[in-house]
C-alpha cells in the first residue's frame, strides 16, 4: 500500500509541476512561444538585462501593439491578467532622462526608468526551414557529329581526237578585165576680145530750180501737244482714332492664409511655487532622485522635511502637472498602498492616468514643503 500510495504522490506532484511549468509559457497563433520570466521565478531584471537574456534564450523581448495580435494576447494572458508590470520592446525615451516602455499591470502603456527590476516576456519564433535548393542536372555533352565520308574522284574521261576536215578544191582564177579606153581632151575655145568702155557724156549745167529741187524740205513745225489737265489730288481720308485699348482687370489679390501659429510646448518645470504656502519639488532621472514608494516617502519627510505630495490637496493638481504630466514622466502619488493582489502603489503616468503599480520600482515623485 505504501508503495502505491507513495507512486501516486510522486505522480501527482510531477503534473502539478508540469502545470506550474506551462503557466509560465503561451502558445501563440503566430506559431512563436512566450515565456515570462517575473517575481516568482526571481526572473525580474532591468530593461538591458532583459533585452539580453531573450537574445541569449535564441529569443527577443516581446512588444507590444495597438492593433490585435497574438503578440498583445501573450502580453495579456502572462501579464496584465496577472496584474503584472512587464517591459515592452520598444527603443529607450531619451527625452527627460533615458525612460523605457512597459504595459502596467492594467495594461496601459507607459515610460519609466529603465535600471528597475520588472517582469519581462521572451518571444522565440521557429526559423524557417530553408527550402532546398534544387541539384542542377547534369547537360549531356553532345555526341561527336561524324565525318563525312569523302566521294571518290571521277575519273576523266578520255578528250576526243579532232577529225581532220577535207580540205577544200581551189578557185579557178578569174580573167583579167580588159583597160578602158582613154577619153579625148577637150579642144579649148578662143577667148573674145573686151568691147572699149564707153565715155562719159557731160552733164548739163545746173539751173537755180534743179538746185532748189535739190534742197532738203523743210520739215513741217510740230503743233503744241494740249497738257492733260491737272489729275486732282485725292483728298486724304480722315485717319480713324485707335480704340482704347482696355486695362485688364486686376484680379484682386488673394490675402494669404496666415500660416498657423505653433502650438506652444506645455511647460515643464522642477520647481513650482504654490499659491497654497506649499512649494513643489520633483526628483526624477534627470537629478538621478528616482525611488521606490517607500524610499520616496522617507525621503520627502525626513530629507526635505515635508511630505510626499498628495494628488488632490490645494495646489498638488497644478504641480503634477508642470513637474511630471507635461514633461511625460511618470510620479508616485501619496495614497496608502493597495494590498489585493499583491501590495501595489499609486502613481501617475505620463498621460495622466491613475494606476496601480508594485511598489518596488524606481519612481520619480514630487515632495512639497511649506515655503
Amino acid at each position: 500500500m505504501s508503495s502505491r500510495f507513495l507512486a501516486a504522490a510522486i505522480a501527482v506532484l510531477a503534473l502539478a509541476s508540469c502545470a506550474a511549468a506551462d503557466t509560465y509559457k503561451q502558445a501563440g497563433d503566430d506559431g512563436c512561444e512566450y515565456e515570462v520570466w517575473n517575481a516568482v521565478r526571481n526572473g525580474q531584471a532591468d530593461w538591458d538585462e532583459a533585452v539580453k537574456s531573450c537574445i541569449a534564450k535564441g529569443g527577443e523581448l516581446a512588444g507590444y501593439s495597438k492593433n490585435a495580435c497574438a503578440e498583445n494576447d501573450a502580453m495579456y494572458e502572462l501579464c496584465t491578467k496577472r496584474k503584472d508590470t512587464c517591459w515592452v520592446n520598444k527603443p529607450p525615451v531619451l527625452e527627460h532622462g533615458r525612460r523605457c516602455h512597459l504595459l502596467s499591470q492594467e495594461g496601459h502603456p507607459l515610460l519609466q526608468g529603465c535600471h528597475q527590476k520588472v517582469s519581462y516576456v521572451c518571444k522565440k519564433c521557429p526559423k524557417p526551414t530553408p527550402k532546398p535548393v534544387p541539384t542542377p542536372k547534369p547537360t549531356p555533352k553532345p555526341e561527336p557529329t561524324p565525318k563525312p565520308t569523302p566521294k571518290p574522284t571521277p575519273k576523266p574521261e578520255p578528250t576526243p581526237k579532232p577529225t581532220p576536215k577535207p580540205t577544200p578544191k581551189p578557185e579557178p582564177t578569174p580573167k583579167p578585165t580588159p583597160k578602158p579606153e582613154p577619153t579625148p581632151k577637150p579642144t579649148p575655145k578662143p577667148t573674145p576680145k573686151p568691147e572699149p568702155t564707153p565715155k562719159p557724156t557731160p552733164k548739163p549745167p545746173q539751173t537755180g530750180a534743179h538746185v532748189l529741187s535739190r534742197l532738203p524740205t523743210p520739215e513741217p513745225t510740230p503743233k503744241p501737244t494740249p497738257k492733260p489737265p491737272p489729275t486732282p489730288e485725292p483728298t486724304p481720308k480722315p485717319t480713324p482714332k485707335p480704340e482704347p485699348t482696355p486695362k485688364p482687370t486686376l484680379k484682386p489679390e488673394l490675402t494669404p492664409k496666415p500660416t498657423p501659429k505653433p502650438e506652444p510646448k506645455p511647460v515643464c518645470k522642477d520647481f513650482h511655487k504654490g499659491k497654497d504656502g506649499y512649494c513643489y519639488k520633483v526628483f526624477n532621472a534627470i537629478s538621478d532622485g528616482q525611488k521606490t514608494f517607500d524610499h520616496a516617502s522617507w525621503f520627502c519627510k525626513y530629507q526635505m522635511h515635508g511630505e510626499l505630495s498628495p494628488p488632490y490637496d490645494g495646489d498638488a493638481p497644478i504641480a503634477y502637472e508642470l513637474l511630471c504630466t507635461n514633461c511625460r514622466d511618470t510620479c508616485w502619488l501619496n495614497k496608502p498602498p493597495v494590498l489585493e493582489h499583491g501590495r501595489r502603489c499609486h502613481l501617475l503616468s505620463q498621460e495622466g492616468h491613475l494606476l496601480l503599480q508594485g511598489c518596488h520600482q524606481k519612481v520619480s515623485h514630487v515632495c512639497r514643503w511649506k515655503c
